[in-house]
């Protein structure tokens, strides 16, 4: 029987996170679209079971386009639920006119969620969802807003307070927390209080101004690693030269583009998650390694040389890059042609990809789009160069998953901050994919399935629960169970057995983020850690195994196959659940026996507040 589809039109990404989650652990299946008209254009060839709609949306608003959809013969009958911040007199009336069946508001409880909106949808619900909510005390879950997302701490400094203001404005409050700071002395008390994760910091100020103040944090091994992005009125050569000597990660100029803040300050976020990762990775390596089986790292110091291939149309340009770019590669490849251009990144070590939009054959988008859709190239770092300036072009290759965006004519210095930002970028994903499997592979490596082995993770997974602490940050821990792994073993034998193992641990590995650490706990059981996640994005890097482990199609040598194999997983998140490595891993593993207990091959997370 085909699974029932709920349609979302939410433009939110974060929220639409929540309810892709909420939705897939109860059995549907979802449609996606961050628009009005997006959500137009799907119901043209879809016919789902309900729409969920939100009220905001750029463009067409919500309560609009649900009038167009009540329009509609074929589609009329189909319920419609707003999605709302808003709860105030008069928005029931509203919903209801526009032919909406009810409404939900935000922030959605998601112990409720399922329920209110099974209850519009036809039929009877999924008989048995493969992943489900598991509390040991319902009642004291903590409020959705401390469980979903953990907030990135971003201090704004300047000194006009309309400024602060503004940029406040700017940053969506359900991803970012802000702190002001009004003068640079202000800015450098707080960072060495309470060190944010990313400053974002005015140059002109009085006393102490915004170079000299990032010239001291780069200069404090505790703070080096805070991305400071300048943003200014000034725009010189000289200024631009200025910051990056001092050590700004970026800059910006006023007036700020919304689109373009949030792009630059996820992709230096990112960039520091990575190196969080692998500083932590170093520490728990090296309490295994002695220091003549590595002599460098590339930690410290990610060398500047790299390939970089350039997809664009114009002589002239093309010529201008190759000049500017040499510097910092070992190998500049040129196409006019965007099928070639991904034609190299498969067959080439591509390292970054400056990418016009015209192109002769296929378009930039594109190109992006698929690069970033294959496991081959995915890591390789994008950049945008077009002349195409308008907002729309800027916004549609963010959506496709552009890394970076210069629009030319190209200044020179700001060029080279984005190759300099982007080769360490893409170092520290090599770094982090290749896990150092031929230096490390004896002391820290279980040899059957190529993972971490339980030493490393204990020890790593100590220093990664004290950082997510000291950093107010989300972690969750993954407890995966191969299901009947006993009848395996005891019917088809041991070498059966072992290839099981490697392929569920290939399984396992393939469907995880780089900065996720796998381990083999002991005999049939692995772990996952996951740095940054909640139990929104543990609850669907989980599902997502789950699914591969059993879709995967393979016999294991034996002939005539052994059928599907499939695994039991447990989650817990820090702190909402645990705060202590062993109650965290006590939890994920309650939460796994649960999944057993229910019936095997499914996810169980927990919700238990435990208090430490």
């Amino acid at each position: 029987m085909a699974k029932k589809k709920i349609l979302v039109v939410e433009d939110n990404v974060y929220n639409m996170k929540l309810v892709r989650s909420l939705i897939k652990l109860g059995g549907y299946d979802i449609l996606e679209a961050e628009s009005a008209e997006d959500g137009l254009a799907l119901l043209e060839d879809n016919k789902p079971d309900l729409i969920l709609m939100d009220i905001q949306l750029p463009g067409m608003d919500g309560l609009s386009a649900t009038r167009q959809i009540k329009a509609i013969e074929e589609l009329k009958d189909i319920p419609v639920l707003a999605l709302t911040a808003y709860a105030m007199k008069g928005d029931k009336k509203r919903v209801i006119e526009a032919g909406c069946a009810g409404y939900i508001t935000k922030p959605i409880d998601t112990r409720e969620f399922m329920n209110i909106i099974e209850g519009y949808i036809p039929g009877s619900p999924p008989e048995i969802p493969k992943s489900q909510a598991y509390s040991h005390n319902e009642e004291n879950q903590p409020p959705i807003e401390e469980v979903t997302f953990f907030k990135h701490n971003i201090l704004i400094v300047d000194d006009d307070p309309l400024n602060v203001k503004l940029l406040k404005a700017k940053l969506t409050s359900d991803a970012f927390s802000t702190i002001e700071a009004y003068n640079g002395q202000e800015c450098l008390d707080i960072v060495g209080k309470d060190p944010p994760d990313i400053i974002l910091l005015d140059l002109m100020m009085p006393g102490i101004d915004g170079f000299e103040v990032t010239k001291i944090l780069k200069a404090n091994e505790k703070t080096k690693s805070i991305p400071i992005i300048h943003i200014t009125a000034l725009d010189s050569h000289e200024d631009k030269a200025k910051a990056l000597a001092v050590g700004a990660d970026e800059f910006l100029n006023k007036p700020i583009n919304t689109k373009e803040l949030m792009m630059r300050v996820r992709s230096l976020l990112r960039l520091r998650n990575y190196q969080q990762q692998l500083n932590t990775r170093k520490q728990s390596e090296m309490h295994f390694i002695t220091q003549d089986v590595i002599k460098d790292n590339g930690f410290e110091d990610i060398k500047a040389k790299c390939t970089i291939l350039v997809a664009d149309t114009n002589e002239k340009d093309v010529a201008f890059l190759q000049e500017n770019l040499q510097p910092y590669c070992s190998e500049i490849l040129v196409t006019d042609s965007g099928k070639d251009a991904i034609a190299l990144s498969e067959t080439k070590h591509i390292d970054i990809v400056l990418l016009d939009i015209p192109l002769s054959d296929i378009n930039g988008h594109e190109v992006c789009k698929q690069l970033k859709q294959m496991d081959k190239t995915r890591n390789i770092q994008v950049i945008t160069v077009t002349s195409q300036v308008d907002l729309e072009s800027k916004i549609k290759s963010i959506e496709y998953g552009t890394d970076d965006y210069l629009v030319k004519p190209v200044n020179k210095l700001e060029l080279q901050a984005r190759i300099k930002s982007s080769i360490k970028k893409k170092a520290y994903l090599d770094i982090l994919v290749s896990k150092y499997e031929t230096a490390f592979n004896t002391s820290i490596t279980d040899q059957l399935t190529g993972l971490y082995n339980n030493a490393f993770f204990k020890h790593y997974v100590h220093l990664e629960l004290h950082r997510c602490l000291e950093q107010k940050q989300y972690m969750a821990l993954m407890m995966i169970d191969i299901d009947n792994f006993k009848q395996v073993n005891d019917t088809f034998g041991h070498q059966t057995g072992d290839r099981v193992l490697k392929a569920v641990a290939d399984t396992i590995r393939a469907n995880v983020r780089e900065i996720d650490v796998c381990a083999r706990y002991g005999g049939e059981e692995f772990v996952v850690v996951l740095p940054y996640a909640d139990q929104c994005n543990g609850a669907g890097i989980a599902e997502r195994i789950r699914t591969a482990v059993e879709e995967k199609k393979d016999d294991y040598g034996v002939p005539g196959g052994l059928g599907h194999i499939t695994v039991s997983i447990g989650l817990a998140v820090c702190p909402s659940d645990a705060q202590q490595v062993t109650e965290l891993v006590r939890c994920a593993d309650m939460a796994m026996y649960e999944a057993k207990h229910r019936g095997k091959n499914q996810t169980v997370y927990t919700k238990q507040q435990v208090n430490t």
